[in-house]
């Protein structure tokens, strides 16, 4: 099940979507396909949000620098992660990136705005352990941009290693792939 009510219907709303945009990032990986778009000032249809499985967050201070997190494997890289079930099925993707940024950074964060969507086109049907069932062949993951509240923690969840805040120029250094596109589309 992956909690999608008509998968074909939506997979064409996606196609349709994204054939008029050009990608600020494009991976045609061994496993899946990648692109991401800057939707900014773009309308689009509010039901695409059902296709959304992951959540990520540029936070930023009030200097603008950008809030990174170094994950033992993947390095440093902004906030994310994928939603619950309980998120999935209730649209509630803004719960689930602040939950994300609290769980790995230990800040909260305020004036949320949706601002990217990643198009992901899986090549073969993995688990998502935290759904129990396998990836939609097609998915959503959807980039905030936040304000940085207040930190409430200091332990931090999924093996995170360090936070910090750095400058946009100092960021792009350190992240890569379509982390690296979209504080340059910033």
């Amino acid at each position: 099940m992956d909690f999608i009510n008509d998968a074909e219907k939506l997979h064409k709303q996606l196609a349709q979507a994204f054939k008029s945009l050009k990608p600020i990032f494009n991976d045609d990986g061994k496993w899946q396909a990648v692109r991401v778009y800057d939707m900014r000032g773009i309308d689009f249809d509010p039901e695409l949000l059902a296709a959304v499985r992951t959540v990520f967050a540029v936070v930023l201070d009030p200097r603008e620098q950008v809030l990174l997190v170094e994950h033992p494997k993947r390095g440093w890289e902004i906030c994310g992660g994928h939603l619950s079930k309980d998120e999935v099925l209730g649209g509630y993707l803004e719960k689930g990136m602040q939950r994300e940024v609290v769980e790995e950074s230990g800040y909260q964060v305020k004036d949320e705005s949706l601002a990217f969507f990643a198009h992901v086109i899986n090549k073969d049907e993995s688990h998502n352990k935290e759904l129990g069932c396998p990836y939609p062949m097609q998915t959503l993951m959807a980039t905030y941009i936040a304000e940085a509240s207040k930190q409430v923690s200091t332990v931090y969840m999924d093996d995170i290693q360090q936070v910090g805040f750095f400058s946009v120029e100092d960021a792009l250094s350190l992240v890569r792939s379509r982390n690296k596109a979209i504080l340059e589309a910033l």
